[in-house]
């Protein structure tokens, strides 16, 4: 494991008393985070829970709960699909009218979760200057959204690039659960021949934590940030330390060629350290 240095940031969780903060994609695994963060830190502010049962990104006429009380609108509603039809007509066509929606209403602030996917495969570690190469269906649609939001939203926007956010209940097509599956079926783990890639894993916990304190309750700001941990992990140590939690035996295949994915880390937050046990927490 590698790890750089960080430093502290003054929170500003509850700046804002009696402001309502919309959550979309809030049955999500981020979503649903940061609805529970501000239920629990944020007391004083309205919260406005909008899964797709309540707010279907692909559905206009179910866009209304989101009016002119909500000060801020956090965007963590995506689709994961193989189907490209649906993945980009959901993350970027439809991101795109709900930032002409949002205008119509006067929203001042949006916060859109993206990924550090945008950037493809680089070598050595992306800032917010390096320049957008998304290489699979999914980093494309939400580089599209991003692009969508900034040329339409009139309000402050903040684009956050996320790194590998992990936790309790993750599910979906992600890195670790997918780990996870192929470890109980005993089945080799693929690296690349010296263990690789390399990756920044950030807990969910940390990671909502820096979205709600420094961006959803922070004087509104425009820009990117990437949102990565501090530290880094080869893909061979992720995968021992969750066999040795699963009490499985860790099986290698080491033909893969994939890139690290790094960012420069954000360095306002306290990032704890990978623990293999805080993805069974609750289960």
């Amino acid at each position: 494991m590698l790890h750089w240095q960080t430093k502290s940031r003054t929170s500003m969780v509850g700046k804002k008393d009696g402001s309502t903060i919309a959550v979309i994609g809030a049955n999500g695994f981020v979503g649903n985070s940061i609805c529970r963060y501000l239920e629990a830190k944020c007391s004083r502010q309205n919260v406005l829970r909008l899964g797709r049962a309540g707010f279907d990104l692909n559905n206009p006429n179910s866009w209304a709960t989101v009016d002119e009380s909500v000060d801020c609108l956090v965007h963590a509603a995506a689709s994961t699909t193989t189907d490209r039809y649906n993945l980009y007509n959901t993350n970027a066509i439809s991101t795109g009218l709900l930032a002409e929606y949002c205008n119509s209403i006067g929203l001042k602030k949006m916060v859109y979760l993206s990924t550090g996917a945008v950037y493809g495969n680089i070598h050595g570690y992306a800032s917010t200057e390096t320049r957008c190469n998304p290489q699979t269906d999914y980093a494309l649609s939400k580089y599209l959204a991003e692009r969508r939001l900034v040329e339409s939203f009139q309000g402050a926007l903040v684009v956050l690039r996320l790194y590998f956010p992990y936790g309790p209940n993750q599910g979906g097509n992600r890195l670790l659960p997918r780990m996870i599956a192929t470890l109980k079926r005993s089945q080799p783990v693929t690296c690349n021949p010296d263990g690789g890639p390399l990756l920044q894993l950030a807990h969910i916990d940390d990671v909502v934590s820096v979205i709600v304190e420094q961006f959803v309750n922070a004087d509104a700001k425009s820009g990117y940030w990437n949102i990565a941990s501090t530290h880094i992990y080869p893909i061979e140590e992720i995968a021992g330390l969750l066999a040795k939690q699963l009490s499985v035996q860790l099986e290698l295949d080491r033909s893969g060629s994939s890139a690290d994915v790094l960012s420069v880390p954000y360095e306002s937050a306290r990032w704890r350290p990978f623990a293999a046990d805080a993805l069974f927490d609750g289960e």
